[in-house]
């Protein structure tokens, strides 16, 4: 596909109009804190909207781990017993999806929905709810661009861990559903030399690694 140039690049802070691919469109972002990140500054979505030019709303859920995340998605009550009412998509372009810090994947592997025809009955486990999310909001509409995330590295003992098996996870999901995966980990610029200057407590971002996580989101949401 042939990118339509449409001006030069503005400046930092205001949309970039250089392609006109998602200009106009409207984006959905879900995750965690990292996607919430209460005030616009900390906000990669935010960021993200602006250079890309869309509405966007942002889903994201301080705390969500893979259940709660399924739960906004396709609504229900999550296990930490908050109740969602599922997003309407009718009428939505693109969609971003970040998972992974909180709870981990654990024994999920992508045999847990094997043979298992109706998505509604995949299992509450990693690759069962991000399955399950992805076959959800296709079946709302099927011209939804969605776009697979991984968590961003963390000096969080435990966040170390799940990010990598995160990491492998989605690209996995991302594998079996063609869609495209922006590797956060290792593609950020964040990393364990550099991340206490990017963050506020070694995991969420300040305005700085939030405008550096924008960049690299929104650069390759323009490739794909």
């Amino acid at each position: 596909m042939t990118l339509k140039k449409t001006s030069t690049p503005s400046s930092s802070g205001t949309p970039d109009t250089t392609y006109s691919k998602y200009i106009g469109k409207k984006l959905y972002c879900f995750g965690d804190s990292i996607t919430q990140s209460v005030g616009a500054t900390n906000n990669y979505p935010t960021y993200v909207a602006t250079k890309l030019n869309v509405t966007m709303t942002n889903f994201g859920s301080s705390g969500a781990d893979n259940n709660r995340l399924r739960c906004i998605v396709c609504g229900g009550t999550s296990s930490g017993g908050l109740t969602f009412t599922a997003p309407d998509f009718s009428n939505i372009d693109i969609v971003t999806l970040t998972i992974g810090h909180n709870g981990g994947v654990g024994s999920s592997t992508i045999n847990d929905i094997s043979g298992i025809t109706d998505f509604n009955l995949y299992p509450d486990t990693f690759y069962g709810n991000v399955c399950r999310s992805i076959e959800y909001i296709l079946n709302q509409n099927q011209n939804i661009r969605i776009y697979l995330l991984t968590p961003i590295q963390s000096l969080n003992s435990t966040y170390i861990t799940s990010t990598a098996a995160a990491t492998t996870a989605i690209k996995v999901i991302g594998s079996k559903y063609a869609l495209p995966v922006i590797d956060l980990q290792n593609t950020s610029g964040l990393h364990f030399r550099n991340i206490s200057l990017f963050t506020s407590d070694g995991t969420h971002p300040n305005p700085s690694g939030a405008q550096r996580i924008a960049e690299v989101v929104y650069r390759q949401m323009l490739s794909y």
